[in-house]
């Protein structure tokens, strides 16, 4: 995705996500850096995202802006910006993330392995910047480093910055907590559940 016309690519998605993976391994996404966006077009009805992932190997997604426009859809959906399920050997480096009314990063159900998220910002987001349920503990080697996680939380009450439900690491982590909320309650930094282990520096 070079970055020409201000690099922004404006997008509607024909299904739920605009790039909806299944069973696809060793595939590239990248930009020529954070002046590259994928951004969804506004007043669309339906899309929920612009990556989901299911029962892939080795995708690398890099340099990248990424853009839901979720607030200025016609239905607000539980857009979540990349929604996994099922991957192993996932690299995500050196994206913005923002503007998705449910999660940011949300791994949903499934085995993960080898997954790293470096240089990440995630903004403007609805509920959790990332999470991750793991309630069959299938969960490992999942490593988060150089986050940054602010405005979460804007429209669900009790959301995290990260949601974590099953075994992972952290290494430099930086949240900021919303400065305005539907509902007036605080949210949540990193919320540990059921079989969540967090190990870091």
């Amino acid at each position: 995705f070079p970055s020409h016309d201000k690099g922004i690519y404006m997008v509607s998605p024909s299904t739920d996500y605009l790039f909806n993976l299944n069973n696809q391994t060793n595939l590239i996404f990248r930009g020529d850096g954070l002046c590259s966006t994928i951004k969804i077009i506004d007043g669309i009805d339906r899309s929920k995202g612009i990556f989901y992932m299911s029962s892939c190997e080795n995708i690398e997604i890099q340099n990248l802006t990424l853009d839901a426009n979720a607030f200025n859809s016609t239905t607000i959906q539980e857009t979540n910006v990349i929604r996994c399920a099922d991957i192993e050997c996932l690299y995500i480096n050196n994206i913005y993330v923002m503007n998705s009314a449910y999660s940011g990063i949300e791994f949903k159900t499934g085995t993960f392995t080898n997954i790293q998220l470096n240089n990440i910002t995630i903004e403007n987001i609805g509920s959790n910047g990332i999470k991750l349920n793991d309630d069959t503990f299938n969960a490992s080697a999942i490593v988060l480093s150089n986050v940054i996680i602010r405005e979460f939380g804007k429209s669900f009450s009790g959301s995290s910055a990260i949601d974590v439900q099953g075994p992972i690491s952290i290494c430099n982590i930086s949240i900021s907590a919303p400065t305005s909320l539907t509902d007036g309650k605080t949210p949540i930094g990193i919320y540990i559940r059921g079989s969540g282990i967090v190990t870091g520096k």
